[in-house]
C-alpha cells in the first residue's frame, strides 16, 4: 500500500501512542469527546501505512477518503448524543477468511486473490451482523 492512497496530511501527533491504547481506553474517549473517531481513523490508516508493506495484513482496504467520511458520520452521530455502543468508531478490520461484500475476500489463498471485483459474495453472517448494529 503506497501512500498516495492514503493522505496522511492531518495526521494525529503520536499517533504510535494513541494506538497502543485498548479498544476500552479508545472508546472512552471517544465517548468523552477527548479523542475524536475522525483521529483515531487518521491514527490508523497512519499506521497501516506504516507497516502494512512489511507485514501485508490487509490485503483488501477501502479506499481512506471513504473510511475517513465514516469516521466523519461516527463523530457527527456523538455530536447529536446517539453512540452506537462501546465500539462506535473504533476502526475494525474483517478477517479476510470471511466473506465481505464490499471487499475482494481471498481468503489468504492465491486461488482467490486473482478473482474479478465483481465476483464479490455477500457478507458473511459476523459481517452482516456487523452492519446491521452499526447501521440502527
Amino acid at each position: 500500500m503506497n501512500s498516495s492512497n492514503h493522505p496522511s496530511s492531518a495526521q494525529p501527533k503520536q499517533s504510535t501512542e494513541l494506538l497502543d491504547q485498548s479498544a476500552l481506553s479508545l472508546s472512552a474517549a471517544i465517548h468523552s469527546k477527548a479523542l475524536s473517531c475522525l483521529e483515531l481513523m487518521q491514527a490508523t490508516l497512519a499506521q497501516i501505512d506504516r507497516y502494512n508493506s512489511t507485514y501485508n495484513a490487509l490485503i483488501s482496504l477501502k479506499p481512506a477518503e471513504q473510511l475517513l467520511e465514516q469516521a466523519r458520520d461516527y463523530d457527527a452521530l456523538l455530536a447529536k448524543g446517539h453512540s452506537l455502543g462501546w465500539l462506535h468508531g473504533i476502526p475494525q478490520a474483517i478477517k479476510d477468511l470471511a466473506a465481505t461484500k464490499d471487499i475482494l475476500t481471498t481468503k489468504g489463498s492465491p486461488l482467490y486473490a486473482k478473482k474479478s471485483a465483481s465476483r464479490r459474495c455477500p457478507d458473511g453472517i459476523s459481517h452482516e451482523r456487523s452492519r446491521r448494529h452499526h447501521h440502527r
